[in-house]
């Protein structure tokens, strides 16, 4: 069986039409046609929508290894699979114990850590609020274009750019 026929039985499975099915997954009919009689290829693109889409197995749909639908989510399973240690997982389980305005809390730490990580600004690293920051930003944003605009008037490069 190929590719192209598993498509079709994901499509029968859940009891769609051939336009219901491409309007899910995001093209037309015809190509969603062309695909199940073969006559067009799956792209990359398209076997990640209809896995998403459908909880379909990848490796099912490609190669007809395994079953069809993809097992459900399971936390002690990805766990394991990563070797987690025990603290880890005492982590993750006092994270879910918070209550939910402290998990956002506990959120928006961890995002400015991993931003900070990576090297990129935020707004607590310069002592504002999101707010302060995006505001801050604008007029930045509102200087350069007025500097812009001066230069082109007047024909000399604005301070700070190339060529200055």
């Amino acid at each position: 069986m190929t590719e192209n026929e598993r498509i079709r039985i994901v499509r029968e499975s859940k009891n769609l039409t051939l336009e219901q099915f491409s309007n899910k997954i995001g093209v037309s009919r015809p190509a969603m046609s062309n695909i199940e009689t073969g006559r067009r290829g799956v792209t990359d693109q398209m076997r990640r929508s209809i896995c998403r889409e459908f909880n379909v197995n990848e490796e099912w749909l490609r190669d007809g290894v395994g079953q069809m639908e993809r097992k459900a989510f399971d936390l002690r399973d990805l766990l394991e699979r990563n070797h987690a240690t025990q603290l880890e997982i005492d982590l993750v389980q006092a994270y879910f114990e918070l209550d939910t305005a402290t998990r956002e809390t506990v959120m928006d730490a961890l995002k400015q850590m991993f931003a900070s990580m990576r090297g990129e600004e935020t707004p607590e690293r310069f002592g504002m609020t999101r707010e302060q920051y995006h505001v801050e930003l604008d007029r930045q944003l509102d200087d350069e274009e007025k500097a812009e605009e001066n230069s082109s008037v007047s024909g000399r490069p604005a301070s700070g750019s190339a060529g200055a």
